[in-house]
């Protein structure tokens, strides 16, 4: 074994895992001809990672032959197909290699976790999930004072002009990007403290919550409701009652606590707005799933993404080119190829194809089994805990998918990456 190149992946795996939620602050933003790239520490990090590992890709490419891997496998080769067939292929093509790269990633950390490292792991998430949800607090106060969004980092259409309070975004490009990267840290802190009965990680979990319901996405909402049904069934299966009532105080602690820094800020702001108003609004935002401007466009774009499914069946219309099918058959309301259809499921069958939505779905069901049956076989501590974790938090990101939809997202493979490689260590094995 090369032990300088095991080294070195550990190191760039801390790494990747403290800046996945440095999506947009910091990033480097690339024109590419017509297209924009944005550059961020941890794909810099993964594609080092990646890059010192192909000898040993390459030495264990038979995995590829095995599930989960043959199904990723092969909706790349299908997605790779639809793109050369796309009415725009440069476009489906750059979508390929984008979710390419994220599964490679998760390949590499499949392959080079050590599950004698899972406690710096939880570590390295967890400090950095306390930081950036600091600098999300930082910006609702700072906002409402008055601050200019040159200092917060805040995008005009989250501050408190739109609601009258704003809605936290922390570094991700937006409130709902952030609240689906909190999913992760917030289902191990509530898998730890579900397992281990330390109340450092229910106190962990406060801050993370309240900042999460302050982004004010509704798909997330729905998500931790799946989250904390996934942790509700280990602490009944554990007998751990107290954790259970634990959860769900905290859930409902950090609620009230986010409804006080609505009408807190309200106060601040001393507008006309009153508290009680601002309130009713987060509770409508949150509630009415029907309500809006964006709920009316994502049912235009997941009728569009149906009709395009039924014109193109097999292959679908191509990665990536949904916003200019949405262009051509809607330019009245789509002004331009920006158009995504924010339900994934929806969008891989549009841009796929039945081939490429099966091969999706098997490739999810396989490593779901393969996670099921390593956790039969888990001990307490602490695979059993991290299996638990990444599979609430990915349950909860399917559910959040229904309202968003980026295939190559890199936290979302990280997890992915580390619940295969959990589910095939030796220590998931009888």
């Amino acid at each position: 074994m090369n032990i300088p190149l095991q080294r070195w992946s550990r190191y760039l795996i801390y790494f990747i895992l403290a800046t996945l939620p440095l999506e947009r602050i910091p990033a480097l933003d690339l024109n590419a001809g017509a297209a924009e790239i944005t550059i961020r520490l941890s794909q810099v990090a993964g594609l080092l990672l990646i890059a010192i590992n192909l000898p040993l890709l390459w030495d264990r490419r038979r995995q590829l032959l095995n599930p989960p891997w043959r199904w990723l496998a092969l909706f790349l080769f299908v997605t790779l197909l639809s793109a050369g067939l796309a009415a725009d292929p440069v476009e489906g093509l750059m979508v390929t290699a984008f979710t390419a790269f994220v599964a490679i990633l998760a390949r590499t950390l499949a392959n080079r976790l050590e599950v004698s490292q899972l406690p710096v792991y939880g570590a390295v998430i967890a400090v950095s999930a306390l930081t950036v949800t600091a600098f999300g607090f930082f910006q609702y106060f700072a906002d409402l004072i008055g601050l200019p969004t040159s200092i917060t980092g805040l995008r005009p259409h989250y501050t408190k002009a739109v609601f009258g309070f704003p809605r936290i975004q922390s570094t991700a490009l937006e409130p709902l990007y952030f609240a689906n990267y909190l999913l992760i840290p917030v289902a191990l802190a509530g898998s730890h403290y579900v397992f281990t009965r330390r109340r450092r990680w229910w106190w962990l979990l406060l801050p993370l919550l309240t900042a999460l319901w302050l982004t004010l996405s509704r798909g997330a909402f729905a998500g931790m409701a799946v989250l904390v049904l996934v942790l509700a069934a280990a602490a009944i299966l554990l007998k751990h009652r107290r954790q259970l009532l634990g959860l769900i105080a905290a859930v409902a602690l950090t609620i009230t606590l986010a409804v006080g820094l609505i009408a807190l800020g309200t106060a601040v702001d001393q507008k006309d707005t009153t508290a009680g108003e601002s309130v009713k609004k987060f509770s409508r935002q949150t509630t009415n799933v029907g309500y809006g401007e964006s709920s009316e466009g994502r049912t235009v774009t997941r009728r569009l993404a149906v009709r395009a499914f039924t014109e193109q069946p097999l292959l679908g219309i191509g990665p990536g080119n949904f916003g200019h099918y949405a262009n051509q058959a809607r330019p009245d309301k789509f002004t331009d190829t920006s158009a995504i259809v924010n339900n994934e499921p929806l969008e891989i069958l549009a841009e796929t194809g039945l081939l490429g939505a099966l091969a999706f779905v098997l490739f999810a069901l396989s490593l779901l089994w393969q996670a099921g049956r390593a956790l039969l076989r888990a001990g307490p501590e602490p695979l059993a805990i991290w299996l638990v974790a990444l599979l609430a938090a990915l349950a909860a990101t399917a559910v959040q998918y229904q309202t968003f939809s980026t295939l190559y997202i890199t936290h979302i493979w990280a997890a992915i990456g580390l619940l295969a490689g959990l589910s095939s260590s030796r220590s998931a094995r009888p």
